[in-house]
């Protein structure tokens, strides 16, 4: 079944992680939800209705293999909602890939994109790969 065109707040958004500084032992390193230096924006995928091993797939195919990595490490889970209560940040679908979305409108300056960043860091739920599959 087709996703909505629209991001609803409520959805699940994944940031695959593919680099074990990325990790905290407490969390997610706020730099995983930055904004690329290159586009001004952080991909993520839309993630609702699927299995954790599903999840670790797109992340593998879509995000891992291109960047000539063997895997992904895991991912920070965050709901849109909390993204949006960020203002400026906006959640968007960006297909293709499938399931594509972006976080955009990061402000400019890097101070104001690392407090940003802290807070939903805050506030993700980190899946590890190691809990997904064997």
């Amino acid at each position: 079944m087709p996703l909505p065109a629209q991001v609803g707040d409520h959805e699940s958004l994944a940031f695959f992680v593919i680099e074990s500084n990325k990790f905290k032992h407490d969390g997610i390193d706020h730099r995983q939800l930055m904004p690329s230096n290159r586009y001004g924006n952080t991909s993520a995928f839309r993630i609702d209705g699927l299995a954790l091993d599903e999840i670790a797939s797109i992340g593998h195919d879509v995000v891992a293999i291109p960047r000539q990595k063997l895997g992904i490490l895991g991912w920070a889970e965050l709901i849109a909602k909390v993204v949006r209560s960020c203002p400026p940040l906006l959640v968007d679908s960006d297909e293709p890939p499938p399931r594509h979305a972006l976080v955009h409108q990061w402000p400019e300056q890097k101070e104001q994109q690392r407090t940003l960043a802290l807070v939903l860091a805050s506030k993700a739920k980190i899946v590890k790969k190691s809990t997904v599959l064997p």
